[in-house]
């Protein structure tokens, strides 16, 4: 009895091994096809690799995900992204999912959608390259949304990242400052533009 009990477990884990393989193969088919924007064959190896082990769920949603972007597809990327975040993810694929359906959110315009996602992870990125991002998308969700003018986190990227690619452009003033095409028209004060300062001084870009 022992016998047949231990060829039984033998056979499903050689099983589960073949099938955790190919999930791998096919996900890294699927990568390379994405990387040579071969959208919908990626989008046929992803869809194929999560009917195996799902060892890799997250990774080939995400992937997934950026080839629907990709064909403008938004609906479908929505629901792959959302998937991601309904699971015990790592953070910065967690953060990652988010960015991108940002972006979808914007695109299907409900910008209002957007802010939501980054409300409990803006703590989290302090003090990392990602909060200029995140930053970035509060303030056009709310500016896109009507709920206000996303003064707030524009201050933020204007004295703490005066060298993020979104803002880089951006000089002393700014309330004169242009932001998704328009004036900021956000108060700041001489303490804020000192922060600035600084952080240009330390960056090396006040030349």
């Amino acid at each position: 009895m022992l016998k047949w009990v231990f060829l039984l477990i033998l056979a499903l884990v050689v099983r589960t091994q073949a099938a955790a393989d190919q999930e791998v193969s096919l996900f890294q088919q699927g990568l390379q096809d994405f990387r040579g924007k071969s959208y919908d064959q990626s989008i046929a190896r992803f869809t194929q690799a999560l009917s195996e082990q799902k060892i890799l769920k997250d990774y080939i949603l995400l992937y997934r995900a950026q080839a629907f972007i990709a064909l403008k597809r938004w609906n479908e990327a929505q629901k792959d992204l959302q998937d991601i975040n309904n699971v015990d993810s790592h953070f910065k694929l967690i953060l990652d999912s988010r960015l991108f359906l940002a972006q979808v959110f914007f695109e299907l315009k409900r910008p209002a959608e957007v802010k939501p996602l980054f409300t409990k992870l803006l703590r989290k990125v302090r003090h990392t390259e990602d909060e200029p991002k995140v930053l970035f998308m509060m303030a056009k969700s709310d500016r896109l949304a009507g709920t206000g003018k996303g003064c707030k986190y524009l201050l933020q990227l204007y004295k703490k990242f005066p060298d993020d690619p979104s803002v880089q452009h951006w000089d002393a003033d700014l309330d004169k400052n242009e932001f998704l095409g328009s004036p900021t028209e956000c108060k700041y004060d001489l303490d804020d533009f000192r922060e600035r300062m600084r952080a240009l001084l330390w960056g090396g870009l006040d030349n």
